[in-house]
């Protein structure tokens, strides 16, 4: 996730010497939203909620906008709208473990539950905003149909065991 941040940014010299480098259009600089839910068990709703406004407040300085709306989906919404306008280039969304909290509640069904709604509340927001994101990569352990959380999101595509991206990492047989 960080080296498709790192791309999307214009971060070129990063990139010399590697096949990405004659492929990429570095002229274009795309604000880069990361959500990252790696770090941590969340415990309940609360918690969630709580790390989601510092993961929006932290991409918000990150990319000089600020907002004044009060809920996350208001927040995340402006954020995407904000940085758009700023940078002229829609936004990138990119989100790790997308799954996590659900995944670190699962033996609890009731807070699983709970942090579903909560993600969804999240989520929901990116296929509102589809006209103003280019691209959105996700990470996570469960298949996105499992879980529920995208059922606005009609255009996610699953790679996890397509050819094409089978050494995007840099991982080969060889």
């Amino acid at each position: 996730v960080d080296t498709l941040k790192e791309i999307f940014e214009g971060n070129q010299k990063l990139f010399e010497g590697l096949y990405i480098h004659d492929q990429w259009d570095w002229s274009r600089k795309f604000p880069v939203i990361k959500i990252d839910f790696a770090g941590g068990v969340l415990k309940n709703r609360q918690e969630l909620d709580m790390r989601i406004l510092d993961i929006l407040h932290e991409n918000a300085e990150h990319l000089g906008v600020s907002y004044e709306s009060t809920d996350i989906p208001g927040k995340l919404g402006t954020l995407i709208r904000k940085a758009m306008a700023k940078y002229g280039q829609r936004a990138v969304v990119l989100v790790d473990e997308y799954d996590k909290p659900i995944l670190d509640n699962i033996d609890n069904p009731p807070i699983a539950s709970e942090m579903r709604e909560g993600l969804k509340n999240l989520y929901s927001v990116l296929k509102q905003q589809d006209a103003n994101i280019q691209f959105i990569f996700m990470t996570g352990v469960t298949k996105f149909s499992k879980v529920s959380l995208f059922s606005g999101l009609n255009q996610l595509t699953d790679i996890t065991i397509s050819r094409d991206f089978s050494t995007i990492c840099g991982y080969t047989q060889e």
